[in-house]
């Protein structure tokens, strides 16, 4: 595989539009990747994110005591929490809650007991005033207690949280056990501040916004890139349509302004094209014309030749006749004569032939049934003069053009090849009719090992009235031409490396253009 070019790649319209149909998925994603990150700090992430914390706080608190009292070395510690409330109880299991809570600002909590359905060793480890603060706030307390007790009921973890106007308290509790047996719990408390204040909600009105706008540049990004691949894709199409016609009109339109403008373009040089080609086969028809003007001076010197040598036998017949009274004489001049009247319209209707326009009747036919046929009407011909017919087809699929005119061709070539062998004392006379098709031709060829053509002979062999046959009148090749270059096909004749003569006829298998088609005329007699 190539390497691709950046900068080529970055020249198309399409890559271009894409890009920016990346460039907006980008923002979009970035965006919504802040959205979601400002959610996080709105007021209920914030309470969840909290509330998880300080359960986690809680039951690690839990856990450190319930250590504590299976050592020995803390035995006291087992003791404050069930004996009855005094200041030394009080004072050792505060030295647990401010080691728990001192980590975490503006957590505070310490135990409850259920011996005693007493609140505990209190602790504010990250208290502003002067030295630690000991005294449960008491518009708390009885949520507070109600918490521990929960906890210390159900031996699950329990909470609960208030919400004020501005801030917010999260209460949490977890049980705490020793031999099976739940002693008490533990709690704590956090107050989250302002966590509704307005800068929150300006900044995420301001991230939704952001949002909303990313949202709205995706939606024109697409409309504009759906619109452009939809206009480069008619521009596509339009251009395949003139491939294959360019008189076919436009099947629809554009929506942007620059790009109806090189669609518009497009139609002016289809219809450049048209008339560019319209002209040119004019021209061809008028150069082809001239060629045929160019070839009448051949041809008067021919008829002059073919009708000066009749006319003078008609000539001497007829004094001849005036002369003599002997009857089998005048028979004899008579019908010498009719001969040559004879041979004079043959000249003179081939002439017309081939002055006139070729008119072509078009229909789909087998060339091989057309070969096959000719052959058989040519082979007692053919089997009189010791000469093998050979037929070789690679198919038998139709093509369009004049069947009668074609086999006019056909039946000339085979003939001249059937005359090669005049006068040559070839051991096997072999005429080898081959068919071969392929993606839009068909090719004819006709194959014979007779005496051959001299080099010369083969670059006038289509002249009008050239002719190297001692009765001929040298138009039969001539005419077949004019009719397969009415077909849009071609016809060479050349020397073959065992001495004899091919002729190639090649057809185009769908021609697009005939010169002077008409249409299958119907006999009406045959009706």
């Amino acid at each position: 595989m190539s390497n691709l070019n950046p900068a080529r790649v970055l020249r198309s319209l399409r890559s271009r539009i894409l890009l920016l149909a990346l460039l907006v998925c980008v923002l979009l994603a970035s965006a919504i990747t802040g959205f979601f990150l400002l959610l996080r700090q709105t007021q209920s992430t914030i309470i969840s994110g909290s509330a998880s914390h300080l359960l986690t706080v809680v039951n690690t608190f839990a856990n450190d005591y319930a250590t504590a009292i299976r050592s020995s070395n803390h035995s006291e510690a087992l003791q404050a929490l069930t004996e009855e409330p005094n200041p030394h109880a009080d004072s050792v299991l505060q030295v647990f809650s401010i080691n728990a809570f001192q980590r975490d600002p503006g957590v505070e909590g310490g135990f409850y007991s259920s011996a005693t359905d007493g609140l505990l060793g209190y602790a504010f480890p990250t208290n502003d005033g002067p030295g630690p603060k000991q005294d449960i706030p008491p518009r708390e307390r009885p949520t507070i207690l109600s918490v521990a007790q929960q906890a210390a009921t159900t031996g699950k973890p329990a909470a609960f949280a208030f919400r004020g106007q501005k801030d917010v308290i999260l209460f949490q509790a977890a049980p705490i056990s020793s031999s099976g047996k739940i002693l008490g719990s533990v709690w704590a408390m956090n107050r989250i501040h302002d966590v509704g204040s307005g800068k929150n909600l300006q900044a995420l009105l301001g991230v939704t916004s952001l949002a909303f706008a990313a949202m709205a540049c995706v939606g024109i990004a697409f409309w504009i890139t759906r619109n452009v691949h939809a206009d480069v894709s008619i521009i596509q199409g339009r251009l395949a349509d003139m491939e294959t016609d360019l008189t076919q009109p436009r099947k629809a339109d554009v929506s942007t302004s620059e790009l109806d403008g090189i669609l518009t373009g497009i139609d002016r040089l289809g219809v450049s094209l048209r008339q560019k080609i319209e002209q040119e086969r004019l021209l061809v028809e008028q150069l082809h014309h001239k060629e045929r003007l160019a070839a009448l001076g051949q041809v008067a010197a021919g008829v002059a030749h073919e009708l000066r040598n009749p006319l003078a036998t008609i000539r001497l017949r007829a004094q001849m006749s005036m002369r003599s009274k002997d009857p089998e004489q005048l028979d004899r001049s008579a019908k010498l004569t009719l001969e040559e009247i004879d041979r004079l319209s043959g000249v003179l209707d081939r002439l017309l032939y081939f002055a006139k326009p070729i008119q072509l009747q078009i229909k789909s036919f087998s060339p091989t049934e057309l070969c096959e046929d000719l052959l058989k009407s040519l082979g007692p011909e053919a089997e009189s003069a010791s000469i093998e017919f050979v037929l070789r087809s690679s198919d038998d699929t139709e093509v369009l053009g004049d069947a009668l005119k074609l086999r006019q061709v056909v039946e000339n070539l085979v003939r001249n090849a059937m005359e090669s062998f005049e006068g040559t004392r070839t051991g096997m006379k072999k005429i080898l009719v081959s068919i071969d098709f392929d993606s839009d031709r068909v090719h004819i060829q006709i194959e014979d090992n007779g005496v051959g053509m001299k080099s010369d002979t083969a670059t006038r062999v289509f002249d009008p009235f050239f002719t190297t046959k001692a009765h001929g009148t040298g138009l039969g090749l001539s005419i077949a031409k004019e009719i397969v270059r009415a077909h849009n096909g071609d016809l060479t004749l050349e020397g073959t490396a065992n001495g004899g003569t091919v002729a190639d006829l090649v057809l185009p298998r769908q021609p697009n253009e005939w010169r002077n088609a008409t249409e299958p005329k119907i006999d009406e007699a045959s009706v």
